[in-house]
C-alpha cells in the first residue's frame, strides 16, 4: 500500500474516532478486559506509597491528578506497572490463562506476533450444549472453510485463506498437533467440550511458529481448572442416530486444582443419497482430558495436561453408485495422546514460561476389498514427538514489549508404508512491539527455523505498522511463512521424495477494526484485505512409470477480503452477526510446457462464503437462527464446467431453555439443521446430511 493511502486511512479513521463520544473522564481511567472489552470490576490501583483505589462496577478508577504512576492488578489478570496521563481513557488488562502481557493500548486480539485479522471464539454454554464437533464452530468464521467428508464421524479438513489443510497450523494450548505423516489435523478429533476458546490467527504466527502456518493457525485454548467443586453432565442425540455423552469434574484438593473431562461420541450416521442408503459411515470416539494446576507461589505455577483421543470409524470412498457403496468397507482406527508439563512465572514487567511435551499418534487402516499379494490391505503407522518450548515476555518500559523464545522438536515415524525415520528441528525467534505517540505501533519479529539438519534454515521476518485508538485500530503487515514436507511426502513407498524443499510464502495484509456504542447499542466490525504468494508448493504428480510422486512444482497466489460485523442490543438481549469471505486462490505458474491450467482456481475452494446469525434471550429462553451460503467450487484444477460442486445455502434454528432450581443449572436445547433440506457437498462424492433434528440436555452443579 502506498504512503499516501496509509495517510488517507489514518485521516479517515481519526475523523471517525471524533464522532464517537470519549469514555475518558477527568476523574480517572476505565479498566477493561483486553479480549471481550468488558469492565474489570475487580481491578485495584496501588500507588508507590501503598495507597489503593478500587474499580467500580463500570471498571472506573478515580485518579485525582495526572500523571499517575502505580501498579494495576486484578484477580485472574497480569498485573502491570504503568504511568497514565489525562490522555489515557482506557487501560486494557490481559487474562492470565489466555496468553501473555500486552502493551497498554493494544486492542482485543490474540497475540500472534504480527498485526492481522485475528479473533478469539469463546465457546458459549449454548455451543457446548448443541455442537458435537468443532468443525461446525469453525465453519462460521470469516476466512475459514471446512472440507467435510460426510459430516459427523468423517474427516474434517480446514482451509484458511484458500490454503490447504496441511498449510494451516493446528495447536492445542500452544502445542502443534498437526499429524506428522500427513501434515494436517482432522478437526473432528477436537471435541468442543475439551476446549474453552479458539484463537484464529489468519496469515500465520511467528510467535507460535512451527511448520504449516502459510494460511494461518488455529489454537484450541484451555482455561485453568477452577478452585471450587464443579460437576457437569450433558447428552445429545439426533435423528441421524448419532449420540454424545459428556461429563466434567473440577476437584480441588488443597492448593492443587484439577479438572477431568470425558466425552463419548458415537453413531450410525444414518442417511441416504438419491434414495440409496449410505454405507460404512458409523463411528465411535472417546476423548479424555485431565488438567492440574499447582501454585508454587503467588507468581509461579506448575500445570500438567493429558489429552487422549481414540476413534474407530468407517473410511468410505466417494459415492459412485449402489453396488460400489455396498462394497464400501474400509475402516480406520486412531489413538492419539498428548502429555505436557508447563511452568509459568509472572512478574511486574513480564512473564516467563517453559514447557515440555510428548505426543503419540497411532493409526491403522484396513480395507478388505483391496488386496496386496492376495492379502487384504492393512497398514499400521506410529508417530512420536518430544518437544521443548520456552517463551519470555518483557515490558522494559510502558511503550515497549519484547518477546523471545525457542522451540526444539524430535519426531520419529514407524510405518508399514513409509519405513522408520527420525528428524530433529528447532527455531529461535524474537519480536519487538514499540508504541509511539498518538497510538502508533511498529512490530518487528524474526524467526529462524531449522527444519532439519539436512535442510537449509528458513528466515521468517515480519513487520507491522498499526494505528490504535480507544475504539479500534488499522494496520498494514508484511509476513513470511513456511511448511516443511510431512513424513509421507518424503518417504512413502512407492513415490516418496526425500529431496523435497520446504514450501515458503510471502504475504501482505491491511485491515481495520472498530467498535462503537450508541444509545446502548454496540456495533463492532473487522475488515481485512490480503495477498499471499506461495512458492515450491508440494504437489503429487504421476510419472512416466505411473507412480505418483510429490514435487516442489506449484506456485500459488491468493487474494481475498474478510468482513465480520456484530450488532448487539443489550436492552432487548439480542445480537446479530454477519461474516463475509471472498477468496480467490489460483495456480500462478506453469508446471509443464503444455500446462493450460495457469490462472485456474484451486479445486474445492469457493470464492464467496457468508454466515449470518440472529440470537435473542429472555426469561431463561434463547432462540437462535443461522444462515450459511457458499458459492460453487470446481472439483479439479482443470476448472471443468461439468465437474464442480454447486453452491448451497443452509438454514438452522435452535431453541434453548435454562432454569436454576436450588443452585443447579438445567439447560435443554432443540435444534433443527438444514431446515430447507438443501443438497450440499464440500468434497465431491461425500454428500452432507439433509434436514435432521437434535435434542441436548446439560446439568451443571
Amino acid at each position: 500500500m502506498k504512503a499516501h493511502n496509509i495517510l488517507f486511512i489514518h485521516i479517515v479513521l481519526g475523523w471517525m474516532h471524533t464522532l464517537v463520544p470519549g469514555i475518558c473522564t477527568a476523574e480517572g481511567i476505565i479498566v477493561r478486559d483486553s479480549w471481550n472489552q468488558q469492565p474489570v470490576t475487580g481491578a485495584w490501583w496501588v500507588t508507590p506509597s501503598g495507597d489503593s483505589l478500587a474499580a467500580d462496577t463500570h471498571g472506573r478508577i478515580s485518579l485525582r491528578q495526572f500523571p499517575a504512576t502505580g501498579r494495576l492488578y486484578a484477580p485472574g489478570y497480569y498485573s502491570r506497572i504503568l504511568t497514565v496521563t489525562d490522555d489515557d481513557s482506557l487501560i486494557f488488562m490481559e487474562p492470565v490463562w489466555f496468553t501473555e502481557p500486552i502493551t497498554s493500548v493494544q486492542n482485543a486480539q490474540p497475540s500472534s506476533g504480527t498485526a492481522s485479522f485475528n479473533s478469539r471464539v469463546t465457546l458459549t454454554a449454548a455451543e457446548r450444549l448443541t455442537l458435537s464437533q468443532t468443525d461446525a464452530l469453525l465453519r462460521r468464521q470469516a476466512g475459514l472453510h471446512i472440507k467435510s467428508y460426510g459430516g459427523e464421524g468423517g474427516l474434517q479438513s480446514i482451509s484458511l485463506r484458500g490454503m490447504g489443510a496441511e498449510q494451516t497450523q493446528a495447536l492445542l494450548d500452544d502445542i502443534p498437533v498437526n499429524n506428522m505423516q500427513l501434515g494436517m489435523l482432522d478437526m473432528g478429533y477436537m471435541d468442543p467440550a475439551m476446549t474453552d476458546a479458539v484463537d484464529i490467527l489468519r496469515g500465520g504466527s511467528p510467535i507460535l511458529g512451527s511448520s504449516g502456518s502459510i494460511g494461518g493457525a488455529v489454537n484450541f485454548k484451555l482455561s485453568p481448572p477452577a478452585d471450587s467443586l464443579r460437576l457437569s453432565f450433558s447428552g445429545q442425540m439426533n435423528s441421524l442416530a448419532n449420540n454424545r455423552l459428556f461429563a466434567g469434574f473440577t476437584l480441588p484438593v488443597r492448593k492443587l486444582r484439577q479438572r477431568l473431562r470425558l466425552s463419548h461420541h458415537w453413531g450410525r450416521n444414518r442417511r441416504t443419497y438419491n434414495n440409496i442408503p449410505l454405507n460404512n459411515r458409523d463411528f465411535n470416539r472417546y476423548s479424555l482430558q485431565w488438567q492440574a494446576l499447582y501454585p508454587i507461589s503467588e507468581h509461579q505455577q506448575i500445570e500438567t495436561l493429558i489429552h487422549h483421543f481414540r476413534s474407530q470409524a468407517g473410511a468410505p470412498r466417494a459415492f459412485i453408485n449402489a453396488s460400489i457403496e455396498s462394497a464400501n468397507k474400509a475402516r480406520i482406527s486412531v489413538n492419539n495422546t498428548l502429555a505436557r508439563i508447563r511452568w509459568r512465572a509472572s512478574f511486574s514487567t513480564g512473564s516467563l514460561q517453559s514447557q515440555v511435551y510428548v505426543r503419540n499418534e497411532w493409526m491403522s487402516y484396513f480395507d478388505p476389498v483391496v488386496t496386496v499379494n492376495n492379502v487384504p490391505l492393512k497398514s499400521h503407522h506410529f508417530n512420536n514427538e518430544q518437544g521443548w518450548i520456552s517463551r519470555v515476555r518483557y515490558l522494559p518500559e510502558r511503550d515497549w514489549l519484547v518477546t523471545a523464545g525457542w522451540d526444539v522438536r524430535r519426531q520419529n515415524m514407524r510405518s508399514t508404508n513409509a519405513g522408520t525415520h527420525t528428524r530433529y528441528s528447532g527455531a529461535l525467534y524474537g519480536a519487538v512491539d514499540k508504541e509511539w505517540s498518538h497510538g502508533w505501533h511498529t512490530l518487528f519479529s524474526l524467526r529462524q527455523e531449522f527444519p532439519n539438519v539436512r535442510q537449509t534454515p528458513v528466515t521468517l521476518p515480519t513487520f507491522s505498522l498499526r494505528r490504535v485508538w480507544d475504539n479500534g485500530s488499522a494496520y498494514l503487515s508484511y509476513m513470511r511463512n513456511f511448511r516443511v514436507p510431512a513424513f509421507n511426502a518424503l518417504y512413502w513407498q512407492p513415490g516418496g521424495n526425500p529431496a523435497l524443499r520446504p514450501e515458503t510464502s510471502t504475504g501482505v495484509e491491511s485491515g481495520l477494526d472498530f467498535r462503537m456504542r450508541r444509545h446502548a447499542v454496540t456495533w463492532a466490525q473487522n475488515m481485512a484485505v490480503y495477498n499471499t504468494r506461495v512458492r515450491d508448493q508440494i504437489v503429487w504428480l504421476p510419472g512416466a512409470d505411473g507412480i505418483w510422486r510429490p514435487q516442489n512444482i506449484r506456485q500459488v497466489a491468493a487474494f481475498g477480503a474478510e468482513w465480520a460485523h456484530t450488532l448487539t442490543f443489550p436492552d432487548i438481549h439480542t445480537q446479530c452477526t454477519a461474516r463475509l469471505t471472498y477468496n480467490r486462490t489460483v495456480k500462478n505458474g506453469s508446471e509443464s510446457a503444455y500446462d493450460k491450467t495457469v490462472g485456474h482456481l484451486l479445486p474445492y475452494h469457493p470464492e464467496w462464503r457468508f454466515y449470518g446469525k440472529w440470537a435473542s434471550h429472555w426469561s431463561g429462553w434463547s432462540v437462535e437462527t443461522e444462515y450459511e451460503f457458499s458459492s460453487f467450487a470446481y472439483a479439479s484444477i482443470a476448472n471443468d464446467d461439468n465437474n464442480f460442486l454447486p453452491s448451497y445455502y443452509l438454514l438452522h434454528a435452535t431453541l434453548i431453555k435454562s432454569f436454576h432450581p436450588d443452585g443447579w443449572r438445567f439447560t435443554a436445547a432443540l435444534s433443527v439443521k438444514n431446515i430447507l433440506n438443501s443438497a450440499w457437498q464440500t468434497q465431491k462424492g461425500y454428500p452432507m446430511p439433509g434436514r435432521y433434528a437434535g435434542l441436548a440436555i446439560t446439568i451443571n452443579i
